[in-house]
């Protein structure tokens, strides 16, 4: 049976685009003649190399002028030869300074047109980066009236060929640095971004936003309604452009990705599921990182501002040392480090800091913490203060944990809101590269913990602080040295404890080789802590996200089973779409009611800040 859909519906179902409007909105290409798959049609032989073409072919670039010039860039119309047939519309968008510059690809959405990145083009060149958007095969004259069924796998394929030819033709250009070169894909340009990763050296770092590893797959499992009627109404052309298009799927590619990839994703996506953005972070390789947004498959202004931080990082700003070379490179928490909390910040004039604060001698060094108290004079019983204990990651990232953007961030909202919060630089917990020293190293990390802690309250008085118990907000692996030690030999010194998506249990203790001492087990292990304590431990809120690794969050479930069993005063607070780091990575409405619920913990047990400000808008 043949279906003549109109021609957005075909462009959805070819790129998994919804109908929201992406800003700005692109303009609308003239509606295409019906097109009529037949349900029959066989799908096309793959050939050993889908993407092949002549790579020595002229690019035969055409300029339209020498392009309008504002006060924030040139723009400049032109087109170039397609390997596939017909000529490829582009538009180049370039600083105003003169010189070589770094350059990013751009591939709209499905529904979209090269308009989709004008404005962001717009911006990043007054970063000094340059750009180079191009339309997709069938929004070009050559191809109206061709079906974006029967004829998807060949139109995805010219796609992909025409991008690898555009990151050609940004490296020939006079104004462009060709060692410099992103790529940024949306939806339909996030699928054709795995094929550009794995067959272009040249780009050096990717943006893919809102995109499937399996477009097939998506058509099948996806929760937009589109896709069930099309399966419905028409299931012999919709197996058909399954069969067709299933070996060029993204994650037949991604795997050879060798640079830094960020992956945005929305919470209130129309076509991609969170079990879908999943399966794409987990087969794209290291180095990556994610985030989520409180957005639909349009993505927000949020996301606009995050890709551009990240593209200045990872083409602007240069190494600042063969060490940071290598993590930029290799490290997958060097662009997690780099992400500032997913909540409103305050005005810098809001908070003062008060940094490199010695607060312990060891063998191997000083050990320096930061502190951040609200500006102005200090109330004359000073202000609750708020310890912040990080995680653990890579040794070469460890020596700066204390101005990783999101501990400084969270510390900014918090001084704001009327506290003393402190970020102490702990040391690394690892004494080896091999798994089983990972974490040999933790008892001299709780040392350091319990100095900081210490520190605080004996110089109250310097740092604005009203010298009584503190609270300590832990993370991740925060929650042994953090957790532990506030239920233990820090019992006297905290008030309170906040742990997100803490290590609780001894799973990854009872790795280390040698085995650790007794008495550092038990001073590190959070479960062990609380049996001993029991109704006498702080007050604790836990926050358990819901995609977080299954084994740390039963030791969650297992530390609540002890503190109901002991009468302990322990909340669990439960953010069901958050994953390991979601105050950083979970950008969403969840994420702000979760710390929220956290600060009112916070409010509650110290007393409530005293004099609080009110953090102002990102």
């Amino acid at each position: 049976m043949g279906i003549t859909p109109p021609r957005l519906i075909l462009l959805a179902a070819l790129a998994s685009c919804g109908p929201a409007t992406p800003a700005p909105a692109p303009a609308k290409p003239d509606p295409a003649p019906p097109a009529t798959p037949t349900a029959a049609a066989a799908p096309r032989a793959a050939s050993s190399d889908p993407f092949a073409h002549d790579a020595s072919a002229p690019l035969d670039v055409k300029r339209e002028g020498t392009g309008a010039r504002d006060g924030m860039a040139v723009v400049v119309e032109l087109s170039y030869a397609s390997a596939r047939g017909g000529r490829v519309p582009a538009r180049l968008v370039l600083p105003l300074a003169s010189g070589k510059h770094p350059a990013v690809l751009f591939q709209h959405r499905g529904e979209g047109s090269k308009d989709e990145f004008l404005e962001e083009a717009r911006h990043l060149a007054v970063a000094g980066i340059a750009s180079l958007a191009i339309d997709a095969p069938w929004l070009r004259p050559e191809n109206k009236g061709k079906s974006l069924i029967d004829d998807a796998r060949a139109l995805y394929e010219q796609g992909a060929v025409d991008l690898l030819r555009g990151v050609e033709l940004l490296a020939s250009l006079p104004e462009v640095d060709g060692e410099r070169i992103a790529y940024v894909g949306h939806s339909y340009g996030a699928h054709l971004g795995a094929i550009v990763l794995a067959r272009s050296p040249r780009v050096k770092a990717a943006v893919l936003m809102a995109g499937a590893v399996s477009m097939t797959r998506m058509t099948q499992q996806g929760e937009h309604p589109f896709w069930a009627k099309m399966w419905r109404e028409h299931p012999e052309s919709m197996k058909t452009l399954v069969e067709t298009m299933a070996p060029i799927d993204a994650e037949h590619f991604i795997g050879a990705a060798k640079v830094p990839v960020f992956h945005q994703f929305a919470d209130h996506d129309e076509h991609i599921t969170y079990a879908m953005a999943g399966e794409y972070l987990a087969k794209t390789p290291d180095p990556k990182v994610f985030r989520f947004y409180e957005a639909d498959h349009a993505l927000n202004q949020a996301a606009r501002d995050d890709r551009r931080d990240f593209l200045v990082r990872v083409l602007v700003d240069l190494p600042k040392s063969p060490e940071e070379e290598r993590a930029r490179s290799r490290i997958p928490g060097y662009f997690i480090a780099k992400l500032p909390a997913a909540y409103p910040l305050p005005p810098s004039t809001a908070v003062l800091a008060l940094p490199d604060r010695v607060y312990r001698k060891t063998a191997d060094g000083e050990l320096r913490l930061d502190a951040y108290r609200p500006a102005g004079d200090v109330p004359p019983k000073g202000r609750p203060a708020v310890v912040l204990v990080h995680g653990q990651t890579h040794p070469a990232l460890m020596r700066d944990a204390r101005r990783w953007a999101g501990y400084e961030t969270l510390a900014r909202i918090l001084a704001a809101r009327g506290y003393v919060a402190v970020v102490p630089g702990l040391p690394s917990a690892a004494a080896g590269p091999e798994p089983e020293r990972w974490l040999a190293n933790i008892g001299a990390v709780a040392e350091s913990t319990a100095a900081a802690v210490q520190y605080v309250r004996k110089n109250a008085k310097e740092l604005g602080a009203d010298g009584g118990p503190v609270a300590v907000w832990a993370a991740s692996a925060g929650g042994m040295y953090g957790v532990g030690g506030a239920l233990g030999d820090l019992a006297g010194d905290v008030k309170c404890v906040v742990a997100l998506y803490p290590v609780l249990g001894d799973d990854l203790l009872l790795t280390v080789k040698p085995p650790l001492p007794a008495a550092t087990m038990d001073r590190v292990s959070a479960l062990r802590a609380l049996e001993r304590r029991g109704k006498g431990a702080a007050p604790m809120l836990v926050v358990r996200a819901g995609l977080d690794d299954e084994k740390l969050n039963r030791s969650i479930d297992d530390f609540a089973k002890i503190a109901a069993k002991t009468g302990a005063d322990v909340t669990v607070v439960r953010h069901d779409k958050g994953h390991h780091g979601f105050e950083l990575l979970d950008a969403t409405d969840e994420t702000r009611g979760v710390l929220e619920e956290v600060f009112a913990f916070l409010d509650r047990r110290m007393g409530g800040p005293r004099g609080a400000g009110k953090t102002g808008a990102r």
